[in-house]
């Protein structure tokens, strides 16, 4: 729930920088797919009252609902892209404000992460980048498993600081490098 709940906010404010409607219409499914988890684990934790003892369900609850108001929260964003709503400027000075932002990367022709698997290429470690979602031609692939190879023309919506993204965008052949040669190393 919890990886559902990050991917799902991280995926609305990507919708509302790129003002996807594409993304903000995958945002809404997963926020129906967190609906049904949220009820049946619901059940779950009900089933157990019997056999537990009610504060640890009361906090298993607790972040139950925490997990669920956040979705609805992404969802809520999603509706400013789908309504047509611009939003404020504010949006664009708070977004700057942070550490991490959320952009996308195209993986160019001739690109080194080519036919490669997102564990050969370690990006969270040797880049400072998270992936969040692949679009490969008309399909959105969230959360990328690591045995998930790379291919040409791929979109990237990733998570980190500008300097990750440059190194990323080097290494995706978006930016051409000038002295030092390029590597995953």
């Amino acid at each position: 729930m919890k990886n559902l709940s990050e991917l799902t906010l991280d995926l609305s404010y990507t919708a509302l920088l790129f003002d996807s409607r594409e993304v903000a219409l995958e945002v809404m499914d997963l926020e129906e797919d967190m609906d049904e988890l949220y009820y049946r684990t619901r059940l779950a934790v009900l089933d157990l009252a019997g056999d537990q003892d009610p504060p640890k369900l009361l906090s298993l609850m607790q972040f139950v609902d925490s997990m669920e108001a956040i979705t609805d929260s992404a969802a809520e964003i999603s509706e400013i892209v789908l309504e047509g709503i611009d939003p404020h400027p504010v949006f664009d000075i708070a977004m700057r404000d942070t550490e991490d932002i959320i952009s996308r990367v195209d993986v160019e022709p001739g690109s080194v992460l080519i036919d490669r698997k997102l564990a050969e290429l370690k990006l969270d470690t040797k880049a400072g980048i998270d992936i969040l979602a692949i679009k490969r031609g008309r399909k959105l692939i969230y959360h990328p498993g690591e045995q998930v190879a790379l291919r040409r023309g791929d979109i990237l919506i990733a998570k980190g600081s500008e300097e990750a993204f440059d190194k990323l965008r080097r290494l995706a052949g978006e930016m051409e490098e000038e002295e030092e040669e390029l590597t995953l190393e």
